[in-house]
């Protein structure tokens, strides 16, 4: 017991002292008190050299309009020098993000990445995932949103309205009735297998 308690002491202790630390004090990047190159901007762009300021990168920070405050941005990585960029989402919750500290968020998750290490940028692994496959991030979320925009400008367009039964209105709708507004009936037929409602839409009966 006390073998495995020792083994256990030891194993933490190892993993603490490979804990690196990142900070940025008056624009210089130190990791473990080791100046490895600076940053500057401010939110959303910041500009990343290196130590001798021959290479940079940008890091945007970028959101899709009315998405939720609790959703975090995704990061556009740019060469400076080509023009050339890709995506990354924040992944790694257990460097303590802070959206008060994004440079230093966003540098631990290209120390995560490989794309910082302890000699500054890594200009290899950063144009490897710059000249890689396209993450498809903006299109992803900006899609998204567009989608749940265009469903509200119907909705407010045709003025709908749904009630306790299923039976949708609309203020536009052209039925020879001039008092009848219904112009369809929804309703749910099953749940899918990742437990979503599926819903069914008729035209008015």
């Amino acid at each position: 017991m006390k073998k495995n308690l020792l083994t256990l002491i030891v194993m933490l202790i190892s993993i603490g002292g490979f804990t690196q630390k990142l900070k940025i004090d008056k624009g210089e990047l130190k990791l473990d008190e080791k100046t490895i190159g600076f940053v500057e901007g401010k939110k959303p762009l910041f500009t990343i050299f290196s130590l001798d300021k021959s290479y940079s990168i940008t890091a945007e920070l970028k959101k899709a309009p009315n998405e939720d405050s609790m959703v975090l941005p995704w990061i556009e990585i740019k060469d400076e020098a080509t023009g050339k960029s890709n995506e990354l989402e924040f992944k790694n919750k257990s460097r303590k993000f802070s959206a008060f500290n994004y440079d230093r968020s966003i540098v631990y998750e290209l120390l995560d990445r490989g794309m910082v290490g302890a000699e500054g940028l890594n200009k290899e692994a950063i144009e490897s995932f710059i000249n890689g496959e396209s993450a498809g991030i903006a299109a992803k979320r900006l899609g998204v949103q567009g989608e749940i925009d265009n469903a509200g400008k119907i909705a407010d367009t045709y003025q709908l309205a749904i009630d306790d039964y299923g039976t949708i209105f609309s203020i536009k709708a052209q039925n020879k009735d001039i008092d009848d507004k219904r112009i369809g009936f929804i309703r749910v037929t099953s749940p899918s297998q990742n437990g979503d409602l599926k819903y069914e839409v008729m035209e008015p009966r």
